[in-house]
């Protein structure tokens, strides 16, 4: 399956979707036409490494990891439910951390980055908790080293 539609999976949407992505070895290029205005299209495409595949349900899917590296931006604001349930039920970050430095996925790094910095504030704003983000190597000359959001209800 396709990263986006591994993510789906991994944040519990088990709806039938209108087109069902799939990698397979021998693939074609071809779509299949099902009732209910459904497919299956099925793509020579990148598969998930060995060490990053989860059989679910006799499904191949991209762990969480390999998977949020992988998809596009765009997963993020169309899916953006489904992102911010599969980063508040992520249970160890540093795995992202691992693949990042090994592949050199610069761009993914930063989109997760920020990704997590809004699940982050959203959430604490939401509980009416005030948080400050201390960055003193980060900090531009003559400004505070401190950024601080504070939200009220």
């Amino acid at each position: 399956m396709s990263p986006e539609q591994s993510l789906q999976l991994h944040a519990g949407d088990t709806t039938v979707p209108v087109q069902l992505l799939v990698r397979a070895l021998k693939a074609g290029n071809m779509k299949t036409d099902f009732p209910h205005r459904t497919s299956i299209f099925e793509t020579l495409a990148t598969f998930a490494r060995e060490d990053a595949l989860i059989v679910r349900d006799g499904l191949r899917l991209f762990s969480m990891e390999e998977a949020l590296i992988l998809v596009p931006e765009n997963f993020f604001k169309k899916n953006a439910t489904h992102a911010r349930t599969i980063l508040a039920i992520m249970p160890d970050a540093s795995a992202l951390l691992a693949r990042f430095l090994e592949g050199g996925h610069t761009s993914s790094a930063g989109r997760l980055a920020g990704a997590f910095r809004a699940v982050l504030t959203s959430d604490t704003r939401q509980m009416c908790y005030c948080i400050s983000q201390p960055s003193p190597s980060l900090a531009a000359p003559g400004t505070s080293r401190y950024g601080a959001f504070c939200w009220m209800k």
